[in-house]
């Protein structure tokens, strides 16, 4: 019913009334008109549909001055919408004054108002060119999850929501009487009271602010990602065992004799896979084995351990803790594939030539015995350095086939087109209690490398078994792992961004090919580290972001037409979904009707949820991870109030400059606080002031952090002096003469 309302409403460029669309989608009967409503609500809510006050229908897509989109507020009350499902679209200005009591991450519908327009006198302080908009509707608010303190008031205790700040939340005084001051709780909206004043219902208590991680708990709950596990989980929990059973080996092959182990970090506790390797008896091919916990073995469709996975989608890191998806007895205990024990495994042995090619693969269910828990730092000394510590005697021959393969296997990604992003990412460490010690850089060495493709080679595998097995001879099924084609305007942006900073490249934005965004790449001749980075991050956002779905797209980024998620079914529900799949379809002979139509009646929804879920724990990670960062500053400029710091600038925009230390602490430089009046260059993101070198990405900054705001999540510096090399300068200075001229010779137009 969807899809036809959603056809239908497609062919049409206007307003339909809801009588017009019964009679054009034949809907007679009650059941049909409830399915029509439902249809047309879920449409709503995900940002396709407008639905008028009087009962009119459009596509927001159709139209060209209503939007659909989440709405963000900044600090000054200023909304900004960010468009959906329509693409090349940039955010919707929306002044304090039309926001119609809409708040932080809602959904919304905006009706655009063009700058000089009927509303002219209205807008006029506003900035010329800008698009900007009213909020016409409220669609849906995000009130599932606020998060605040117990505090106490002028009449007693009330709630202080640590987001939402315009709006007020009255909590019913029977659950505010069984709070405590400093508590922090979770609350659900049940009734909207007008003028942006909510009665509440008391969700769940989180802790005390006090208690150790809770700063991270409350980030973590405005998401939904929550540390504990409900009684009926637990109670389920009680029939596991704690070992590999008599009756768990019937049907697996027997791997135990096997040379298979792990590779992972050293605190790792939830050990998802173990690798083995052997080569063919002719020495052409190398049999790579990837072993991966069974975790569908012990978590059955429809169990409330199952729901549970489902509902919170995948596991979450943020700085210091983790947050399961499955509780520990299963991801660190009889899931884990732990050092010297038996565990149930689902395998899959790789044929791959000396050219990085899949010419066979097999799945099969096994019992596995890993022989060593090895760790990356341990690894990277054997393959990076040939330094073989203590304990690695037997397997260093072991591990030098695998480093060889794992070239082998990137040599054929990198002639498929795959660019390779190896991008700088930030690690703040914390102490037991939560407290941020130290920033550095996340290491990727060989061993991370490897174990990257290898669990590539066996994810690309897992889609193809999915996707060759028509079983029943009807289409087949999968959770694919898809990222579609960037589009032609954004990498166009990134060609001209290049070009700015004084590398003019050149690429086809009219066919674009897997091999695009690596070819523009090689025509950069990165000037350092600190440029490469820089560049590479905005290569990455010229992109599409990665998605679940049980239509095969293909993936962009990997340069592949089949890959999946196989590998990590401890932490992400995805995997354990194409566990499932491979095993009661493309290796059961006695699969029938039944068991795919179960599977295809809810693959799309599993797809949509993994994803959703997939981005939250996204964002709850940086949150936490800006919060952290924030903190770990706010505390060393106590003790180091005048210290400065070289950083480089990683962006531009019109109210400031974003920089990075060497650390990978990440700030801010308010546009205010710079000397003379800069003007703001979109296209080459740069910042500019008569008499002075522009400001631009990767250029080097001495600054001085002057604020850190742990609450407030963010980072503050001021500029001390810019840093760049003499011939740099000499070239800015000559630019600036060449242009003072030219203005003089031909006026301010030039």
């Amino acid at each position: 019913m969807k899809e036809k309302l959603y056809n239908y409403l497609k062919t049409k460029k206007d307003f339909v009334s809801y009588e017009k669309i019964e009679e054009a989608l034949h809907i007679s009967t009650n059941e049909e008109k409830e399915e029509l409503k439902k249809a047309a609500e879920e449409l709503e809510k995900e940002l396709k549909l407008y639905i008028s006050k009087n009962h009119q229908y459009v596509l927001f897509e159709v139209t060209k001055n209503k939007r659909g989109g989440t709405i963000s507020i900044n600090k000054k009350g200023e909304g900004f919408l960010k468009v959906a499902n329509i693409p090349n679209e940039d955010d919707i200005k929306i002044p304090k004054t039309e926001l119609k009591y809409a708040l932080d991450n809602d959904k919304v519908a905006v009706e655009i108002v063009e700058f000089g327009g009927k509303d002219e006198k209205r807008y006029t302080p506003m900035e010329p060119g800008k698009r900007y908009g009213r909020v016409i509707k409220i669609i849906d608010r995000d009130l599932y999850n606020i998060v605040g303190e117990i505090v106490k008031g002028e009449e007693g205790l009330e709630f202080k929501p640590f987001d939402k700040k315009d709006a007020v939340f009255l909590m019913d005084e029977d659950e505010l009487g069984e709070c405590v001051e400093g508590e922090i709780v979770v609350l659900e909206k049940v009734k909207d009271l007008g003028r942006n004043t909510f009665a509440t219902v008391l969700k769940k208590k989180l802790g005390h602010k006090d208690d150790a991680h809770m700063d991270i708990l409350a980030i973590c709950a405005k998401h939904e990602i929550y540390d504990d596990f409900p009684e009926e989980v637990l109670k389920e929990l009680e029939d596991i065992p704690d070992e590999v059973q008599d009756k768990d080996r019937v049907g697996r092959v027997d791997l135990t004799d096997k040379v298979i182990f792990t590779i992972d970090g050293k605190d790792t506790k939830d050990i998802d896979d173990a690798i083995s390797i052997e080569m063919s008896e002719d020495g052409k091919y190398f049999i790579l084995g990837v072993h991966i916990a069974d975790v569908s073995y012990y978590v059955k469709p429809g169990s409330a351990l199952d729901q549970e996975a489902y509902k919170r989608g995948t596991s979450c890191y943020p700085p210091g803790c983790v947050i399961p998806m499955l509780p520990h007895k299963l991801s660190n205990g009889i899931c884990s594939l732990n050092e010297k024990v038996d565990r149930c495994a689902f395998s899959c042995e790789v044929k791959i030539d000396r050219y990085g090619q899949i010419k066979g693969f097999e799945f099969f269910k096994s019992i596995i015995n890993s022989k060593k828990k090895m760790n990356y730092d341990d690894v990277n000394s054997i393959i990076e350095r040939g330094e073989i510590p203590t304990g690695y005697e037997d397997f260093s021959d072991t591990l030098k086939i695998m480093q060889e393969l794992a070239h082998v296997i990137r040599h054929a990604r990198e002639d498929r087109g795959a660019a390779d992003f190896d991008i700088l990412e930030p690690k703040v460490i914390c102490d037991l209690d939560g407290t941020p010690t130290s920033v550095e850089a996340r290491e990727r060495g060989e061993g991370e490398r490897l174990i990257e493709d290898f669990m590539l080679s066996a994810n690309e595998a897992a889609a193809k078994t999915e996707a060759f097995n028509k079983v029943l001879g009807r289409p087949s099924l999968g959770v694919y792992r898809v990222h579609e084609y960037p589009l032609p305007t954004k990498v166009q942006g990134f060609i001209s961004l290049l070009s700015s900073l004084g590398h003019p490249v050149k690429g086809d934005i009219k066919n674009i090919t897997y091999r695009t965004i690596g070819d523009i790449l090689k025509q950069v001749t990165f000037k350092n580290k600190i440029e490469e980075d820089i560049i590479k991050n905005n290569a990455v956002r010229c992109q599409k972001r990665a998605y679940y779905s049980d239509d095969n797209l293909g993936h962009f980024g990997l340069a592949l037409k089949y890959y999946a998620h196989f590998t990590s079914p401890i932490r992400r529900y995805p995997d354990l979904e194409c566990h499932r799949i491979i095993a009661d379809l493309a290796l059961n002979p006695n699969v029938d009707d039944e068991t795919y139509d179960r599977y295809a009646k809810n693959l799309s929804e599993i797809c949509n949820q993994c994803s959703d879920r997939e981005q939250k724990a996204d964002e709850a990670e940086r949150e936490c991870e800006s919060m952290k960062m924030a903190e770990y500053m706010a505390e060393y400029i106590k003790e180091h109030p005048d210290e400065e710091y070289k950083s480089y600038v990683t962006g531009v925009a019109s109210f400031g400059i974003f920089v990075k230390l060497p650390n990978l602490v990440s700030g801010m430089i308010p546009i205010g606080s710079l000397d003379g009046f800069y003007t703001y260059d979109e296209s080459t993101q740069s910042l500019s002031s008569k008499g002075r070198a522009p400001i631009r990405l990767g250029d080097e900054l001495q600054v001085k952090c002057i604020a850190a705001s742990k609450e407030d999540a963010q980072v503050t510096f001021e500029i001390v002096k810019k840093l760049e090399d003499k011939k740099n300068n000499n070239n800015d200075n000559n630019n600036y003469n060449k242009r003072k001229k030219l203005t003089k010779d031909h006026g301010r137009s030039i």
